[in-house]
Formats: C-alpha cells, sequence, structure tokens
C-alpha cells in the first residue's frame, strides 16, 4: 500500500515552515505554488481543475459531493443546481482525463452523490 503524504519541503533544512506538498508516486501537488507536477514535468491544469484536483486528493478514496466541489472552485452558488452540476462535471471531465493521460490517478463517479479520487489505482490515507 502507497501513502498519500503531506509534506513541508523547507522546514526539513531550516526547521521555518512553508507551504504544503501532496505526493503519491509521481503525482506532486504544490499547494502553494498551485501547481501540479508528474515526475517532475508540470501537468497544465486550468483554475479550476487544480481547485478539484486538491479538493479530491485531500480526501482520497473518499466521495466528495458535487456541491462541495462546485464551491471550493469559487463557481457561482446562485446558479441554478443543474447549472453547477454540469460545471463540475465539464471540469472533473477534463481533469480526469488529463490525469489518466498521466497515468497518476483515477477519479471515479459515485452517481447522484459526487467524486472520488483513487490516486495511482491504490488505497492512500493523508498521513
Amino acid at each position: 500500500m502507497e501513502t498519500l503524504i503531506t509534506v513541508r519541503p523547507e522546514q526539513a533544512q531550516n526547521g521555518e515552515p512553508s507551504d504544503a506538498l501532496l505526493r503519491s508516486g509521481a503525482l506532486t501537488i504544490d499547494l502553494g505554488g498551485f501547481a501540479v507536477k508528474v515526475g517532475g514535468s508540470r501537468l497544465p491544469l486550468s483554475y479550476h481543475e487544480l481547485c478539484l484536483l486538491i479538493a479530491l486528493a485531500k480526501h482520497p478514496n473518499q466521495v466528495t459531493r458535487r456541491e462541495e466541489l462546485a464551491s471550493v472552485t469559487g463557481m457561482d452558488s446562485s446558479a441554478q443546481i443543474e447549472v453547477l452540476n454540469r460545471r463540475v462535471h465539464t471540469n472533473v471531465s477534463r481533469l480526469r482525463r488529463k490525469l489518466e493521460a498521466a497515468g497518476c490517478g483515477y477519479i471515479s463517479t459515485v452517481r447522484c452523490v459526487g467524486y472520488r479520487f483513487e490516486p495511482c489505482g491504490r488505497v492512500m490515507a493523508e498521513v
């Protein structure tokens, strides 16, 4: 079993806290730098795709509701629920394609509820 870990890269060097990273195998999400790398190469994501990935990756193998994903991306909450669901679905579909092409994670749909991030197809836990 592989784990999804949160590390502070500069803390080990000088004892000062810095921005956190989420890592799983070749996938690295730099929360402070708002960037994603796969095997050292930057994975180009839109703002909404990155917000979705961060929200899902913080809770691997757990279902995150569509409404929660809409709120973390800053989508207009005054829009009708069908519109928000469609926007989330569209952004998750784009993110899913990019992750699968890079071979670093999978987002599954839980019908009528939301989405689940399964890093590298393995059970992961945040430590």
